[in-house]
């Protein structure tokens, strides 16, 4: 009988999540070792999609984000700058662009809220 702890059981759409992530973060870091701070924020996101595009993930630049009031989805001008694999979304939207990395905000979002984008 063992008496130590149950090894955690980990999901594995979870495991994709991580990995997914672990690349999209890669991208953004080689992007940044590479062309250094310093740049316009269309610079680096033009170079994180070719890098995505050597990567082999799938992405969207600028997605329509609707705004859902009272069950109807309406325009308000929000756009998504990219989303990756139908599953993370990306924003490179930043005062002071130094660190790539560091300002790049990874967001999970659902699968399903993802293909209701369209």
């Amino acid at each position: 009988m063992s008496t130590g702890p149950k090894p955690a059981i980990v999901p594995a759409t979870q495991l994709l999540e991580e990995k997914l992530t672990q690349q999209i973060i890669g991208a953004a870091i080689e992007v940044h070792r590479y062309l250094g701070p310093g740049l316009l924020e269309s610079a680096y996101e033009e170079c994180l999609c070719h890098e995505l595009t050597l990567r082999r993930l799938s992405f969207r630049r600028q997605v329509d984000l609707p705004v859902v009031y009272k069950n109807i989805a309406l325009d308000c001008g929000y756009r998504m700058d990219l989303l990756v694999e139908d599953r993370v979304l990306l924003s490179s939207s930043a005062s002071n662009l130094c660190s790539l990395f560091i300002t790049l905000n990874c967001s999970l979002i659902s699968s399903s809220a993802a293909s209701e984008l369209g």
